[in-house]
């Protein structure tokens, strides 16, 4: 994979870090819900060809993420949320054959319209995702539940301009299991007291598919999350986040400026792992600190970023 076919590498993984801070298996209870402030920075300038080997580059990608997501207790079992994602993104000196593979969100039609500048590329994205949790199974310590998402056409300021490129509206369905356990009893060495000993613990899996309505490859999801209380007011949350496409399929070579750009492979894969802390500061709110890599993939970008969150449960 060369340089000319790098930037949607970078716009597939761009649309993969928009991950909640923690939504798991359960949901949320009857007049109850949570408001979370995600805020995150992004940088990349490597990536995974298409032997899964790591490559380097001279485009520098960067994109800083606002993700307000919200979910509310209809009823003990059902929990409706919104998931909103606004993206801002920089490319450094791309190429304009580079540019017209841009596919995540389609801007063919703005770039043939000739209002992006070639030389440099700044993207403000916005789209939503509505979904609702049902809790289908459920016992002390177990869960099973059932989210359908479905995710609006993404709304585009390109270079001033705004843009709907195509009536891009996914559907997912995703599985999610969680298990609650607790690490007793209290465990004290005189004055010092063993720390998760004595707290609430957790570990969650979800498995998902997203159809695509567009010419892109449906996707196939698989995310886990170990959460540990170090104490009762600290919670350290270990997560990992993968997409896979779901069939090897190739998007046709479109024509810009009379040239006809290459093929773009849309068969893809990436893992992401990322490592966070989470602080109670009052008994509503928290503050999310962390990390996150992108440590395998197949034709995707390879990149580190950092979190912030701000919790606020009612």
């Amino acid at each position: 994979m060369g340089r000319y076919n790098l930037l949607p590498v970078f716009f597939i993984i761009s649309f993969l870090i928009t991950e909640n801070s923690l939504c798991a298996a359960w949901t949320q209870a009857k007049g109850e819900g949570q408001l979370i402030l995600n805020v995150s920075g992004y940088k990349s300038n490597k990536y995974y060809d298409h032997d899964s080997q790591l490559q380097s580059s001279d485009i520098d990608f960067q994109k800083l993420e606002v993700n307000p997501f919200f979910e509310f207790g209809i009823t003990d079992n059902l929990t409706v949320g919104l998931n909103q994602t606004l993206q801002y993104w920089n490319f450094d000196n791309p190429e304009s054959s580079s540019i017209n593979n841009i596919r995540q969100c389609d801007l063919s039609d703005s770039l043939n319209s000739g209002l992006i500048d070639s030389s440099n590329l700044n993207v403000f994205m916005t789209d939503a995702e509505i979904f609702a949790r049902m809790q289908i199974y459920s016992n002390d310590n177990f869960v099973i539940s059932l989210q359908p998402l479905v995710k609006s056409p993404c709304l585009l300021f390109v270079n001033g301009y705004m843009q709907i490129p195509g009536n891009d509206i996914d559907y997912e369905i995703r599985a999610l299991a969680g298990w609650g356990f607790k690490w007793d009893p209290d465990i004290d060495i005189g004055f010092f007291k063993i720390p998760f000993s004595g707290q609430n613990h957790f570990i969650n899996f979800e498995t998902a598919y997203r159809k695509r309505s567009t010419r892109f490859a449906d996707q196939l999801k698989f995310d886990a999350t170990a959460g540990f209380r170090y104490q009762k007011d600290l919670l350290i949350l270990a997560q990992m986040f993968s997409t896979f496409s779901a069939f090897d399929k190739n998007v046709e070579a479109d024509s810009f400026n009379g040239v006809n750009t290459v093929t773009y492979e849309d068969d893809y894969y990436s893992v992401k792992a990322q490592i966070s802390l989470v602080q109670q500061m009052t008994k509503n709110t928290s503050a999310q600190l962390g990390m996150f890599h992108e440590v395998a993939g197949e034709n995707a970008g390879r990149g580190t970023g950092m979190i912030l969150s701000l919790w606020y449960s009612f």
